[in-house]
């Protein structure tokens, strides 16, 4: 059974003994990517903990860093398979997918931000690469696109930068769908995008893997044969 919240496969990577917090107060940028680096050159893959760090300065929300791909085992814990059996149920979910179902809301939607409450919410987005990065990133949120023709979605894990409260920057590589959005897009037309952060841990890999796009369908995918993909 799929899991139902992130905060329930937190308890399971927990439970596991894959998950390790950092107690001690740390800051967003200049600590965070140093202490996860070190964690994933330092420590072999088969002892390797995704990372909690609980006590981020000037936020009280905490980050988690490697929940899904910090190591084969916790990949296997995060699609509810053995490591050895993820790409044969990859390919039978490609081969049945499952139809997507309307419904009138979401736990994503139990906290939504619009307009002027944007610039109330802080997330604690990291500067990865200090002296390198131009601001905070966001390597692994949803972004939701529709096409202006179709109105086919398609939802895409894309590295998203932090500009101010109300402006972001996007990495949208020349093959990814969403890039076929935007120019197809009329030009008087407003180009609305729609971003996620809370997922549920099957979701994560699902917004990654190259599913051939299909009318309704989430996925990395563009029209025809050929493979793209959301993630930028």
């Amino acid at each position: 059974m799929a899991y139902r919240d992130l905060r329930q496969y937190l308890e399971r990577l927990e439970g596991a003994g894959l998950l390790a917090h950092v107690a001690a107060e740390v800051d967003k940028d200049w600590e965070i990517s140093a202490v996860a680096r070190q964690t994933f050159r330092r420590i072999p893959q088969g002892r390797r903990p995704a990372l909690m760090f609980d006590n981020i300065q000037g936020h009280d929300i905490p980050l988690v860093v490697g929940v899904l791909g910090g190591s084969r085992a916790i990949y296997g814990l995060a699609m509810e398979s053995p490591i050895e059996q993820a790409q044969e149920r990859w390919a039978r979910a490609t081969e049945q997918p499952v139809e997507p179902r309307l419904v009138a809301e979401g736990a994503c939607q139990e906290e939504v931000y619009c307009d002027a409450d944007i610039e109330r919410v802080k997330l604690p987005a990291p500067v990865w690469t200090v002296g390198q990065d131009p601001g905070p990133y966001h390597t692994s949120p949803f972004v939701i696109s529709k096409d202006p023709e179709s109105g086919v979605q398609n939802v895409g894990t894309y590295r998203v930068q932090e500009k101010s409260a109300r402006r972001l920057g996007i990495m949208i590589n020349p093959p990814r769908n969403m890039n076929q959005h935007s120019q197809e897009r009329p030009a008087r037309q407003a180009d609305r995008r729609g971003h996620r952060f809370r997922h549920r841990p099957r979701d994560w890999p699902g917004g990654r893997y190259p599913i051939p796009l299909r009318p309704g369908r989430a996925g990395r995918g563009r029209r025809g044969p050929r493979r793209a993909g959301g993630r930028g």
